[in-house]
């Protein structure tokens, strides 16, 4: 999420996050798709694998988006705390962090 936000500035409804997050997951399955046409046979399965994990994650962030924005909506949050939310928990989702980051030892 370096330097983006899935929360659209000048949107005011969940519909234009939502196609967002969708224009950006199928960018990624066009990009893993791209991958496969050139890969072996064997790894075929895994390149799938990975396409269905990343649109997936793309599809729960995408709700979360929408929930985030129906509460900057209704006045329960800021815009920009609704985007701080949406960056830390997708790093989450998608796999890219782990749950608790703490050091043990």
């Amino acid at each position: 999420m370096q330097g983006r936000t899935l929360i659209p500035a000048e949107s005011g409804n969940a519909d234009a996050t939502r196609g967002a997050v969708a224009r950006q997951a199928v960018a990624t399955q066009k990009a893993v798709a791209a991958q496969a046409a050139t890969a072996p046979a064997a790894t075929q399965e895994a390149v799938d694998a990975q396409v269905r994990e990343v649109v997936s994650a793309e599809a729960r962030i995408a709700e979360l988006a929408a929930d985030l924005q129906a509460g900057v909506e209704a006045g329960e949050m800021t815009k920009e705390d609704a985007a701080r939310v949406l960056e830390d928990l997708s790093g989450y989702i998608r796999g890219e962090r782990t749950w608790p980051e703490r050091r043990i030892g």
